[in-house]
């Protein structure tokens, strides 16, 4: 049986969306609108590391903009800046 969690914002500003883990898969949910400029950064931030080396990205395995999915590759070791960020100075006290 494959492992799913289910990730979203409610309080978000911005339009709802949804992401669902499902093996080595992020799949992520939303608008057409949305999911198209997802593909887009997620598009532009792989090919920056193919180029440079330096960073880590999600790698597009399928995307239907039309449906509002986008298919990412897992990274499991994979964690949000803000989450390594020190908190003290208000960096990301607006997250």
């Amino acid at each position: 049986m494959l492992f799913e969690t289910v990730c979203k914002r409610p309080n978000s500003r911005r339009a709802p969306d949804a992401t669902v883990f499902i093996g080595s898969i992020a799949r992520k949910t939303g608008s057409a609108q949305l999911i198209s400029v997802k593909l887009g950064n997620a598009q532009q931030a792989f090919d920056i590391v193919r180029e440079t080396g330096y960073f880590r990205a999600l790698r597009v395995l399928n995307c239907d903009a039309d449906a509002g999915v986008l298919d990412l590759e897992r990274i499991r070791d994979l964690l949000p800046l803000k989450w390594m960020a020190p908190r003290n100075h208000g960096f990301f006290s607006t997250c």
